[in-house]
């Protein structure tokens, strides 16, 4: 049984729940995402903060069981605003 942060390839998942094809080249989401999730079983410090990260699972499903298996306290949903880019414009 491989320790709690290394990759088990059974031909359809690994243990954090990425798909993979069995060995073969993996998309760009894909690795993104498993790399989330081998990071933060590896860094007790790391967090996951933005629009739509927690319960959506982000824009692209990238961030997508995270909450589940980190909780709330590690997967930090930030509230939609048009202006929060604009304000946080240093002033001219």
């Amino acid at each position: 049984m491989p320790a709690a942060n290394e990759s088990k390839t059974n031909g359809t998942k690994t243990t954090n729940g990425s798909k993979t094809n069995g060995g073969g080249p993996v998309t760009f989401l894909e690795a993104i995402k498993q790399a989330m999730f081998e990071e933060m079983e590896r860094d007790p410090a790391v967090v996951v903060i933005g629009e739509d990260v927690g319960v959506y699972g982000g824009a692209f499903k990238t961030s997508e069981g995270l909450l589940e298996r980190f909780g709330w306290e590690r997967v930090i949903d930030t509230p939609r605003s048009a202006k929060a880019p604009s304000s946080a414009r240093p002033a001219a």
